[in-house]
């Protein structure tokens, strides 16, 4: 899925930390899991509870079979009351593996498809983004992700070309009351990986309308937790109102010596007079005494 407007600028707010800096310097950006977002229930895949009692029965005889004896009896308790508290494929498969409950042991297929789900699962990458700054919630952006003003933005512009030969798929993130349901009828032949990796694709293109005030949209992939080049240009850095002296020198100091960001345009956000607004402005270069 390529949704990406090549003209619009996306926002992503940033800490002033070793690992922005790093980012803006090296023409890169992070790929995160969903595992690490503020928001537990973001990207979460959830297995229907029918789904996981099947799953639950059809393991009880392998893991009498894996540990059998009276001396692994705590064990087996302890794995099957985990298959019933776990609803995340990640959590469910890393039970089994660490009790070596794996797919040599001719595991069933209900199971094969958690592993499957769970493989996929675990190779996502995200990075967030917020559409247009004429966003009015733009003020509640800046307090939650750029440090309370004391952070910086950076402006995006993406080229389709480059998602698409970076493997990534760029859309908006849609505001639902409900999650995406787990296709349970579309795997009950056979797993496939195609099928699996849209399903999860899906699901991490839907949000709980609460977050509607983000206006999110996101680059994803099968690259996790990694830094990848960014698929586009950084065409202007905004400087956050609470942004310490010393580290705006040395963010001006970066943009000015890196090729590029030569062409990005350099904002300064700014109280705006008897209102909760902001604005921003072009940052002016202060001339240097004769």
């Amino acid at each position: 899925m390529n949704n990406v407007n090549e003209s619009t600028v996306y926002s992503k707010y940033y800490r002033f930390n070793e690992n922005a800096l790093c980012c803006l310097i090296t023409n890169k950006i992070w790929m995160a899991h969903p595992s690490s977002f503020n928001d537990p229930f973001d990207s979460r895949v959830e297995l229907p509870p029918d789904f996981r009692k099947q799953v639950q029965q059809e393991v009880s005889a392998h893991i009498d079979q894996c540990l059998p004896g009276h001396e692994n009896q705590s064990r087996r308790t302890l794995i099957r009351k985990g298959l019933e508290r776990y609803t995340d494929p990640l959590d469910i498969r890393r039970l089994l593996m660490t009790n070596n409950i794996t797919l040599d042991k001719g595991l069933t297929h209900s199971v094969q498809l958690i592993y499957l789900i769970a493989d996929v699962y675990a190779s996502i990458g995200i990075c967030s983004f917020a559409r247009p700054k004429a966003n009015p919630d733009q003020r509640l952006m800046w307090s939650h992700y750029g440090d309370s003003h004391k952070g910086f933005c950076v402006g995006y512009q993406f080229k389709s070309k480059q998602i698409v030969e970076q493997k990534l798929n760029a859309s908006d993130v849609e505001g639902r009351g409900t999650p995406v349901p787990f296709p349970v009828e579309k795997f009950q032949k056979s797993p496939d990986r195609q099928q699996a990796m849209a399903w999860v694709m899906d699901r991490i293109r839907i949000k709980d309308n609460i977050w509607g005030y983000e206006q999110e949209f996101r680059l994803s992939g099968a690259c996790s937790n990694q830094l990848i080049t960014v698929p586009g240009e950084v065409v202007e850095i905004s400087l956050g109102l609470k942004m310490k002296p010393s580290h705006r020198e040395t963010l001006l100091s970066l943009v000015k010596s890196m090729p590029h960001l030569q062409n990005a345009k350099i904002r300064e956000v700014k109280e705006a007079y008897d209102s909760f607004e902001h604005e921003e402005i072009d940052h002016v270069q202060p001339i240097d005494p004769q």
